[in-house]
């Protein structure tokens, strides 16, 4: 083969590996905004806090909620 037809295929598989590698951060950074959002909006939120108390989970337990 000569010098070119390497470099060509070369370039295609380093295109290939970049691609590959494109769509796996693209997955990682999706699954990690995701989760940072989730507890962001959730753990800091005053409704968490106050929804996994003890005097909250006495005063709704005896209530009931349409199924």
């Amino acid at each position: 083969m000569s010098e070119i037809e390497n470099l060509k295929i070369d370039k295609a598989e380093a295109i290939q590996k970049y691609r590959e590698l494109e769509e796996t951060f693209k997955k990682l950074f999706s699954d990690a905004f995701f989760l940072w959002n989730y507890i962001k909006i959730n753990m800091n939120s005053p409704e968490y806090y106050i929804q996994n108390s003890p005097e909250y989970k006495e005063i709704t337990k005896t209530w009931e909620f349409d199924k």
